[in-house]
Parts: C-alpha cells; structure tokens; sequence
C-alpha cells in the first residue's frame, strides 16, 4: 500500500527502504517458500531479468521501471 500512496517517484526516493522490506520479508520465509518463490520467477522469466550481484535491488528497479512504462504506481507491478 506504501508503494502505491508513493508512487513512482517516491519509490525511487525510497528505494533502499524498499529493498530493506523485501529482505526482512525474505528472510522470514521458510525454505518451501523460497523456493517456490524461485520457481515461479525462474518461470516466468524474470529471475533472468533481475538476476546480478543485488537481485533485490534489481527487483525493486524493475518493479519502477514497469511502473514508470504503464504511469501507474510502483506497487501495482
């Protein structure tokens, strides 16, 4: 929901929060979780397009940039 009030600009103004959050998130996951989680990004593509030395940074950029593309809010990617 935070993402959204934000909007694109302000989800690059607060993009190390952003990354901060998904990293907590992840590390709260269990291991079936993750894995699924890699299944499906792998699945659809997009562990190729975010795969790099900061995948979770990667993520976030990726999640603006579309947003960016479609002018809707960073959240609703």
């Amino acid at each position: 929901m935070q993402m959204n009030t934000w909007g694109v600009v302000g989800c690059r103004e607060h993009r190390d929060e952003i990354v901060a959050w998904l990293r907590e998130s992840y590390a709260e996951l269990s291991t079936s979780e993750k894995i699924a989680a890699i299944a499906r990004a792998a699945a659809s593509g997009l562990a190729l397009t975010v795969a790099g030395i900061d995948p979770v940074g990667n993520l976030v950029d990726e999640a603006i940039r579309l947003a960016e593309a479609q002018q809707g809010n960073c959240g609703n990617t």
